[in-house]
């Protein structure tokens, strides 16, 4: 735990209170509120690591804060609350990308162990994605120091920056140092 950010949103104001306090307790900073709509709001203006979020609010429903806080922030991890919760809600919620369920009443060593897991899965993430990106780096460097002269690496640094960056075909132009 590094003082990751938690933004519970849930139409019962007990329900906020009490999520919030137990996760400062457990060493996160830990924000509530009432609706979907201010919810929108504080995910557009601050960065979180977690949104713990009720499936049955009044207007915009959780799902449907699912599917846009998704659209903000693929990776962003959710959790849904609920204490009406069917089967039909709990595969449109993992189809739109909630990572995990929190059934209504719930204790506080509860809330914490599903926090934890979704925080140690968004981290496993985040290393996937970090070393996807420093891949085609390890591949140049090792095309720097496999290399059969400036065309041979020429042509390997294009293959590579062929496939990540899904072109369709590159040129490239190289300008004579000794012609000025």
């Amino acid at each position: 735990m590094a003082n990751e950010r938690i933004l519970v949103v849930d139409d019962e104001p007990d329900v906020v209170a009490a999520c919030v306090r137990t996760l400062v307790r457990a060493g996160y900073v830990a924000e509530g509120v009432g609706d979907s709509e201010t919810a929108l709001g504080r995910l557009g203006q601050e960065v979180f690591d977690l949104l713990l979020a009720d499936l049955r609010m009044p207007g915009r429903d959780g799902l449907e804060l699912l599917a846009l806080t998704k659209e903000l922030d693929p990776h962003l991890p959710v959790v849904m609350i609920t204490g009406y919760g069917t089967m039909d809600d709990a595969l449109r919620a993992i189809r739109l990308g909630a990572q995990g369920f929190l059934l209504k009443p719930f204790d506080p060593a509860e809330l914490v162990e599903v926090v934890q897991d979704s925080l140690r899965r968004r981290a496993l993430l985040r290393d996937s994605l970090r070393l996807q990106t420093l891949l085609p780096l390890l591949e140049l460097n090792e095309a720097l120091r496999a290399a059969d002269g400036a065309v041979g690496l020429v042509q390997r640094v294009l293959e590579v920056a062929l496939r990540e960056t899904g072109a369709s075909w590159l040129w490239m132009t190289m300008k004579d140092p000794a012609s000025g």
